[in-house]
Parts: C-alpha cells; sequence; structure tokens
C-alpha cells in the first residue's frame, strides 16, 4: 500500500503494482508524471474493442451503403473525438477528476445526482462491453475445439470481470502501463485482422436500401447510436485520466493525443465492422470474425478479451470517482472492488436478455441523450463563464460555505430540459424511448443535438447573470497544494 499522496519516487512498474490511493482531490504535481503518448495508448486501448466493429454493422443494418456508413461513422466521430478532446484539458489544467469539477456547474450537493447516475451509467456501460466479447470469444473458443455453451460462456465472462477487476481496482498507474505495453501489440493484430477482412471478406461498398426521406432518417439513427455516440461518450471520463499529465505539457498536446487516440480506433473498427456486414447484414458478428479470420483464430481471441477488458478497467476505475464525486464516501479502491461485483450483476441481466439488438439501442440512445445534456452545461461553465479558470479549493469546500452554492437549482432545470428535448427527438426501438418529434418524422433522431442545444441554451440563459468565482491567480490552472479542505477518498 502507498500513501494517500500517491506513489511518488518509484518505478513505473512499482506504481503499476500499487493500490493508487487518489480519490477525487487534486492530484500533487509530484504524481502528475502521464506523458502526452501515455495518454494517447489509453484512449486508443479504451476504443481498440469487439463493440465497436459490431457497432460498426449497424450502417448495413439500417440500409445504409458502405460508403455512406463510413461517411457518416467518419464525420460523427471526428466530432465526437473533438468534443471529448476538450473535456480532457479541464483535467489536465485543474488536476481534477471530471465529476468533481462538476460541481463549480451544479453546486455542492447539487452535483451529486448528476455523479451518481453517471456512476450507474458505468455499471451498465461494464456488463455491456462484456456481454459483447463473451458471444465472439466463446465462438472462437468452439473453434478451438470448446464447447459453445453458458459453461464456456460464463467461464470466460468470469476471468475477464477477475482480470479487469485487479487492474480497475489498482488504479490509474496500473491502467496506464497496462495499456503502453499491450495496445502496440494489439494494434498490430489488427492491422493483420483488417488486411484479411479486405481481401478474403466480400466487400459491398454502394448497395443501400434506403433513399431519400428513408436514407436520411437512417443517417440520424446511425449518427447517434454510433457516430458520435462513441467519442463523445468517454467525455464524463476525460479529466479522470488527464489530471495526471504532466505540468510542463501544453494543451495542445493533451487535446490532440486525447482526440485521436480516441478518433482512430473508433473510426478503423466502425469501417471494418461495416465492411464486416456489407454483404451479410443479418449475420452474426461471431460467425463474422470466425468466417474471415479463422487462420488467425488465437490472435483474434487476445484482441477480442482485451478490447473488454481494456474499456472495462476505465470504468472500474472511474465509477467510484463519480460516487465520490456524488458524496458518498468510500476509498476509491474499495469502490471500485463493489463496482466489478455490481457490473457482475448487470451482465447477468445482459445474457438474460431475450434480444440484445433491442438492449443495445437503448442504451445507446440514452447514454447519448445523458451525455451531451449533462456535458453541454460543464462545457459552459468551465470555457464560457469561468473562461477556463476554476477556483480548485472551493470545489473542496461545504455547500454552506463554496462560493459554488450548495444546490444551482438553475443548472439542474437545464439538464432536465436538455434530457427531455433529447428524449422528444429520440427514436429507439421500443416505445418509450420514441419521443413524440421523432415519431413525427418518421424515425429522424436528433436526439444528441436537440439535448445540446436546448441544454446549453437553457444553462447559459439561466446562469450567465450569476456571479462567478475569481479564482485566485495561483489557482487558475488548480494548486493542489493550496486546497485546504480534503475529501475522505
Amino acid at each position: 500500500m502507498i500513501s494517500a499522496s500517491g506513489p511518488s519516487g518509484i518505478g513505473e512498474f512499482d506504481k503499476a503494482l500499487s493500490v493508487d490511493q487518489h480519490g477525487i482531490e487534486p492530484i500533487p504535481d509530484a504524481d502528475r508524471d502521464s506523458t502526452a503518448r501515455q495518454q494517447f495508448w489509453i484512449w486508443f486501448g479504451a476504443n481498440i474493442a469487439p463493440l465497436y466493429w459490431v457497432a460498426g454493422a449497424i450502417g448495413p443494418q439500417l440500409g445504409l451503403s458502405l460508403v455512406q456508413s463510413i461517411v457518416i461513422m467518419v464525420v460523427g466521430q471526428a466530432l465526437g473525438a473533438l468534443i471529448f478532446g476538450a473535456f480532457t484539458l479541464m483535467g489536465k489544467r485543474t488536476g481534477v477528476a471530471q465529476f468533481a469539477l462538476g460541481r463549480a456547474a451544479f453546486g455542492r450537493r447539487g452535483n451529486n445526482v448528476p455523479s451518481i447516475i453517471n456512476g450507474l451509467v458505468t455499471l451498465a456501460w461494464i456488463g455491456l462491453y462484456t456481454y459483447v466479447v463473451l458471444d465472439l470469444a466463446t465462438y472462437c473458443l468452439h473453434k478451438l475445439g470448446l464447447p459453445d455453451d453458458n459453461v464456456t460462456k460464463y467461464s470466460v465472462a468470469v476471468v475477464i470481470m477477475i482480470i479487469q477487476l485487479i487492474i480497475g481496482t489498482l488504479g490509474f498507474y496500473a491502467i496506464r502501463t497496462f495499456e503502453k505495453w499491450t495496445v502496440p501489440v494489439l494494434a498490430v493484430v489488427m492491422a493483420m485482422m483488417t488486411v484479411l477482412a479486405f481481401s478474403k471478406g466480400r466487400i459491398v461498398w454502394n448497395h443501400s436500401t434506403v433513399h431519400g426521406s428513408g436514407l436520411i432518417i437512417a443517417a440520424t439513427q446511425l449518427m447517434t447510436a454510433v457516430a458520435i455516440g462513441f467519442g463523445f461518450g468517454w467525455a464524463p471520463w476525460a479529466s479522470d485520466y488527464s489530471r495526471f499529465t504532466r505540468r510542463e505539457l501544453t494543451d495542445k498536446s493533451v487535446y490532440w493525443v486525447s482526440a485521436l487516440g480516441t478518433f482512430i480506433p473508433l473510426i478503423w473498427l466502425g469501417v471494418l465492422g461495416a465492411a464486416m456486414a456489407s454483404s451479410s447484414t443479418n449475420s452474426d458478428p461471431a460467425e463474422l470474425v470466425a468466417s474471415l479470420f479463422g487462420v488467425m483464430t488465437i490472435p483474434v481471441l487476445l484482441v477480442i478479451i482485451h478490447g473488454a477488458v481494456a474499456g472495462n478497467i476505465q470504468c472500474v476505475y472511474s465509477a467510484p470517482l463519480c460516487f465520490l464525486a456524488g458524496g458518498i464516501k468510500l476509498k476509491r479502491w474499495v469502490g471500485s472492488v463493489i463496482t466489478g461485483v455490481i457490473a457482475s450483476a448487470v451482465l447477468v441481466g445482459f445474457l438474460a436478455s431475450a434480444d440484445f439488438a433491442n438492449s443495445f439501442t437503448n442504451y445507446m440512445s440514452s447514454f447519448v441523450i445523458w451525455t451531451a445534456s449533462w456535458g453541454v452545461i460543464v462545457a459552459i461553465d468551465f470555457f464560457v463563464l469561468n473562461r477556463g479558470r476554476i477556483d480548485v479549493p472551493a470545489l473542496y469546500a461545504s455547500g454552506a460555505t463554496s462560493p459554488y452554492g450548495d444546490i444551482r437549482w438553475r443548472s439542474l432545470a437545464a439538464l432536465l430540459i436538455g434530457l427531455v428535448s433529447g428524449w422528444a427527438f429520440e427514436y429507439g426501438t421500443v416505445s418509450p424511448f420514441q419521443g413524440p418529434i421523432a415519431r413525427a418524422t418518421n424515425g429522424l433522431d436528433l436526439s444528441w443535438l436537440a439535448s445540446i442545444v436546448f441544454g446549453g441554451l437553457t444553462y447559459w440563459l439561466l446562469c450567465r447573470s450569476e456571479p462567478q468565482v475569481v479564482s485566485p491567480p495561483s489557482l487558475v490552472h488548480g494548486d493542489a497544494g493550496a486546497v485546504v479542505a480534503q475529501e475522505t477518498s
């Protein structure tokens, strides 16, 4: 074990094998040693996951051609990654975890609700990531001679859960080292898989079954579920990792390595998934993988398992940070253990689902609305109203004394308006997730855009007249040593 001040002064692997005791308090300068390259591999690793090549198949399944699917994904994922990059700057400048920063926008206790909601969303992510992997991994193991049954599936689930629970519980330094040493190797394997897919697979570039208004509707649905949703979807955890970056790194370098580390694997795997499905939109993803990559079954199996672990270890680490920011008192590493247990229950729920496609689409659409509604408020508060300046100690003061206030009802009202607006424009696969405006337009889904526009505009109009907190010059970039009110973590 190490002290709460962090594992400064020891080697990389010693840090990786020690339990990171940092909670949501600002990271001391002595422990902010992450490089730009390490940040790149963290986000590249989190996104080089089987979920994204499975999701890439949604375009052809909606009737879009491969070319149309690629164009939509490039535009959407580029936009999502560029927005995500801005959130990493918050952590880089302040050294503070993402949802602790939310106290500036929502107030000391007002921030509890969005923080806990996002913690629960993170638990669902873990279950979803693991669920997608199980069919693929089980199919590969079946090709190697093991039975394709529930025993194999649940055994794989147990192994994956144990690995990701250990790494996620150890914390940031373990995650950083794991991604740094494994992701480059997996990227090489993925490159080989890509060559095989385009050389052995039957790629159909321009076959589309939707036209006119149907094409526009399908394009908006793909944009919501896959394109912008995945890149922007990492925003609630962005600062949890960028807060460890070295002080001397420029904003520009942190921004671009984070944005590119997210965009490159997302578009790569999205295109791969769409290409695999372009001539066989009704095939099971596991069958597509096995048919194309049979000669590389073992390397593909490693990619599949690594993809689940790499994405989930960040969720195991960040979920308790959300709960800490939400006022729940616990050690971060204890929260990670609890997260792993609850996420296992979520996984069982996914396994019991009769229709994964519905569960997946419903979940992703709602997640995009939540992230857009919350994210636009936090971004406007930080970059527009406060001009990138945060009084870090004020984030940890009590509601009675914090200059950011206790509960900012205007902010919560804007969040609610963003959520309701997003739902009104959402078109999920079941009626509760189909808003009136989306129904009236026969399925046009602009939910993420509605949440950003209406939620953000409401927040700006309601809160621009409030007096802003002026940061002392020494705290413009977050002086962790000046924080006088620490929290249990």
